[in-house]
Parts: C-alpha cells; sequence; structure tokens
C-alpha cells in the first residue's frame, strides 16, 4: 500500500508540477494579451484622433475652396469691369454725353449679357 500510495504521491506531485507550468503559462499569455489589447487600444484611439484631424482639415480646405471661388469671381467680376469702362471710355458715345452714368450702366448690363457663356446642346 505504501507503494501504491507513494506512487499516488509522485503522480500528483507531477501533476501539481504541471498545473503550476501550465498556470505560469496561462498568466504570462493573459499578461501579453493585455498588453497587446491595451496597445491595440491606444493606436485606436491615435487613429481616431487622425480621422477626425482630417475630416476636420477637410471641412477646412472645403470653406478656403468656397471663399477662393468667391474671390475668384468677385476678381473676374472686377477684371470684366475694368476691360468694359476701358472699352466704354473710348466709345463716341460716352464722350460729352450728359448722362453718361445711365447710359454706362445700361451698356455695362448689355456687356455682361453678352459676355455670359452660352450652353450649346450636345
Amino acid at each position: 500500500m505504501t507503494r501504491e500510495r507513494d506512487e499516488l504521491q509522485k503522480k500528483f506531485l507531477t501533476l501539481a508540477d504541471k498545473s503550476t507550468v501550465l498556470q505560469l503559462t496561462h498568466d504570462k499569455e493573459v499578461k501579453a494579451h493585455e498588453t497587446t489589447r491595451d496597445e491595440a487600444n491606444a493606436a485606436f484611439r491615435q487613429l481616431e484622433e487622425l480621422r477626425n484631424s482630417l475630416a476636420d482639415a477637410i471641412r477646412r480646405a472645403d470653406d478656403w475652396k468656397e471663399k477662393h471661388d468667391v474671390l475668384q469671381q468677385r476678381i473676374d467680376q472686377y477684371d470684366e469691369r475694368q476691360r468694359f469702362e476701358a472699352w466704354f471710355k473710348n466709345r463716341p458715345e460716352s464722350k460729352g454725353s450728359t448722362d453718361s452714368t445711365s447710359l454706362m450702366e445700361k451698356m455695362w448690363e448689355a456687356w455682361l449679357e453678352r459676355s455670359r457663356p452660352v450652353e450649346v446642346a450636345a
């Protein structure tokens, strides 16, 4: 009976050792998983911040594009007005007219109408 008991005790100690090794391995794997999870969460937060920054940059770029388009339109209108006024000053109708301002405005409206792009059906 002592031999049987010694064998059982030996098996028990072997199993206890294996259990300890498995527990240590498990704890090590859990810690590694937690570290990996924390790193992944930190990377995800950074990615989220970058996504938000990019979205803000896109919104600002869209705002700048709209402002650029408005300014370009104003510049184009100014340039067109300068061309018209230079043309008008050289016209005989503008010289010696007492009401050259209203005549100039009427001709300006006609100038704008003629300079609008015409859509051609394809």
